[in-house]
């Protein structure tokens, strides 16, 4: 049985008339627990690595924006394998200028190489990243073929599970492309074996 961590609580959302190319500023945090890779594995129905090939802004029938992305697959770590998936997560932004911001959740951009940590599909198919921002690295490239995974997390708010403290992450979390594989790589294999942890990590504060 899966752990569930993925949300604490989700502030901040806000429907808004946007300008092109311009989002207003969040005034609240979303808060999640903090999450280590163990745990992002542990409470993801699908981790998958790929190149972000398009997005597309939807207005459902109960009025809610969501985004659909389509996504060229080069590695699943986690769930059902695939050359190509059809991904769609809650916000985003229409044709007309209107959009649905969700503060802690990331926004995917076309093009991008990513990495991604993501919940089972709810009744009408979106997906939540795990942790919110937590489950979602930008792949970059060096010149030199060195490959970095970043995380932006920008105003989210991470929750101690013991204390219950709040404490503002860091905007930018940078690790080691190599190393954040070999720990995903061994959490699946863990889980696996040995099934999900039951534990939860504590947070420090600047994390």
């Amino acid at each position: 049985m899966r752990i569930s961590l993925t949300l604490v609580a989700l502030l901040g959302m806000s429907t808004l008339a946007l300008r092109p190319l311009f989002i207003q500023p969040a005034v609240r945090a979303g808060t999640a627990l903090r999450m280590d890779v163990d745990e992002l594995v542990d409470s993801a129905a699908l981790v998958v690595e790929g190149r972000i090939l398009s997005a597309t802004g939807i207005e459902t029938e109960s009025g809610m924006i969501e985004t659909e992305y389509r996504m060229q697959v080069d590695h699943t770590y986690e769930g059902v394998d695939a050359v190509e998936l059809t991904l769609r997560l809650p916000g985003g932004v229409l044709e007309d200028g209107r959009g649905l911001i969700l503060v802690g959740l990331p926004r995917l951009e076309v093009g991008e190489e990513t990495l991604l940590f993501l919940t089972d599909p709810s009744a009408n198919g979106v997906r939540m990243p795990v942790g919110l921002s937590q489950g979602h690295y930008r792949i970059l490239r060096y010149l030199d073929g060195s490959r970095v995974a970043v995380r932006e997390q920008g105003e989210l708010g991470l929750m101690d599970p013991l204390s219950g403290r709040v404490f503002e992450a860091n905007s930018r979390h940078v690790r080691n492309y190599a190393e954040l594989i070999a720990e995903v790589e061994a959490a699946v294999a863990r889980e696996i074996s040995m099934g999900p942890r039951s534990g939860v990590s504590s947070v420090s504060e600047g994390e």
